[in-house]
């Protein structure tokens, strides 16, 4: 149960679709799973597909300039930003997504907070 939030977005996928396609396609030994699970991988691979996929996730969270922005206590940038790895050469550092720290550093430059 605690693992169904992680389960549930991966079966209603586009991938959860096309896997569960694909396995219905090898239990029932027919085609037309197969190539539904080939349609459902183009319709979902198009860049309109995935630029409406991509705006209407992103609706909800406009973006805001940093002057219409209020003065807080600190700037909290969430999620691993700022990784890396041990080598060979020594330690590796890896931006998982370096423009959420640059914006976090754009707001205390701005004077928006002081941490």
């Amino acid at each position: 149960m605690i693992y169904l939030h992680k389960l549930l977005p991966l079966i209603v996928s586009p991938l959860g679709l096309v896997i569960a396609l694909l396995l219905l396609a090898l239990v029932m030994r027919k085609q037309w799973p197969l190539y539904a699970a080939t349609f459902t991988v183009l319709i979902c691979a198009l860049p309109l597909t995935a630029h409406s996929l991509w705006v209407s996730l992103e609706s909800d969270y406009p973006y805001k300039p940093i002057r219409s922005l209020p003065k807080a206590d600190a700037v909290v940038v969430p999620k691993r930003m700022l990784g890396g790895f041990e080598s060979d050469y020594g330690y590796i550092t890896d931006w998982d997504d370096p423009d959420r720290f640059f914006a976090g550093v754009q707001l205390v430059k701005s004077g928006k907070s002081d941490f």
